[in-house]
């Protein structure tokens, strides 16, 4: 044979047996190794995004080696170094495939594109490997999330309810809350008072307020929710409600009862702190009805007016009038004090916020009558 083709021959061989060794040595080292898989959704509102990583052992039972066993993680590197959420640890055990895997989550910020996971284990046979070599990158997804298709559950909304009617004194406002789940503040403002806020326990009940009409009879409420508009309550008493007048003379308390035509029928009882025998007058719609009491120290005459509703209960305390002043060596006109009566309606409407639980009112209006008028 050819000597030059004995040296080719030759060299082929060897080259031939390398290349075999060098296979079958690397089959050996490379075969021991990890499968870690990525999976993402889509992309929260946020930007967030979460990936779900598998892990298994690799298919060392097609090698016909033999059962090598199941290799044992000994390290997790996580690149960016996020917490990871699942049963891949370190000291566990890697399924076959097709038996199982060990399954951990990972949720990133907006800031993050790209994560990796590298999983070290070590076999019964003492040989070691990772996924380095088969290395899978999870990506941010461009999808955003669907919507939940739950409904949620809408925030509760106030049922504010407000009513008001009017007497002859004055007017009277409820307000209420008629949902448990969600009170409301009513801020309530009458033209002749001060402003206030109340929120009512839940329930058909809820809050009333009286507001007595002013001497000149305008009377307006308002009553806002939860600081929104508005709403205004204007006190419309009926036509027959004169009940008549009073005046404060200096002699004593004079009443003047009267009931208009179109009016009913009304009681008036009298008592006194002097006498706590009643004295009841009884006036038809069109009459009219005098009553006097002479004025003594601590006088207080007590009146009950019934018409049919609720029965009205007042007092009047009468004031002895000033001294008459000394003699002067300049004379001056004696004073002049009106002559003209208070309407009862007017003024114990005036007077009507003052009841408490039904509990008698003191109510002063001082209508004097001059000496000389007598």
């Amino acid at each position: 044979m050819n000597r030059t083709l004995k040296r080719v021959l030759g060299l082929t061989a060897s080259v031939t047996l390398g290349l075999a060794g060098a296979v079958a040595f690397a089959s050996g080292a490379q075969a021991h190794h990890t499968e870690v898989a990525p999976t993402t959704d889509c992309l929260a509102a946020d930007g967030s995004w979460t990936v779900t990583w598998s892990a298994t052992d690799w298919a060392w039972k097609s090698y016909g080696d033999g059962n090598l066993g199941a290799g044992t993680i000994t390290k997790v590197t996580s690149t960016p170094d996020v917490a990871l959420n699942g049963d891949i640890a370190v000291g566990e055990t890697l399924p076959y495939p097709g038996e199982g895997s060990l399954t951990a989550t990972q949720t990133f910020g907006a800031d993050v594109e790209q994560a990796t996971l590298v999983i070290k284990a070590e076999w019964p046979n003492g040989q070691k490997g990772d996924n380095k070599q088969y290395l899978k990158t999870a990506y941010k997804p461009t999808q955003l999330c669907e919507p939940d298709d739950e409904p949620s559950t809408p925030a509760p909304v106030a049922d504010a309810q407000q009513e008001s009617w009017s007497d002859c004194f004055g007017l009277t406002v409820w307000v209420a809350n008629l949902n448990p789940d969600k009170l409301a503040t009513f801020t309530i403002s009458p033209s002749n008072g001060d402003s206030f806020e109340v929120t009512p326990e839940a329930g058909q009940e809820g809050e009333t307020f009286d507001f007595p009409a002013s001497e000149t009879g305008d009377l307006t409420v308002d009553v806002s929710v939860d600081g929104g508009e508005p709403t205004t309550h204007a006190w419309a008493p009926a036509e027959n409600c004169d009940f008549g007048e009073y005046f404060d003379t200096c002699e004593g308390l004079d009443f003047n009862l009267m009931v208009p035509a179109d009016g009913v029928e009304t009681t008036y009882t009298f008592t006194t702190s002097e006498n706590e025998e009643p004295a009841v007058y009884v006036v038809a719609p069109g009459d009219t009805q005098e009553v006097s009491f002479e004025g003594t120290p601590g006088l207080i005459v007590y009146l009950l007016i019934e018409n049919g509703k609720n029965p009205y209960p007042f007092e009047f305390e009468w004031t002895p009038c000033d001294e008459t002043p000394s003699a002067s060596e300049t004379p001056s006109a004696a004073p002049q004090l009106p002559t003209t009566g208070s309407s009862l309606s007017i003024m114990i409407g005036s007077a009507a916020a003052l009841i408490v639980a039904a509990a008698a009112i003191l109510l002063i209006m001082r209508r004097r009558r001059a000496a000389q008028d007598w």
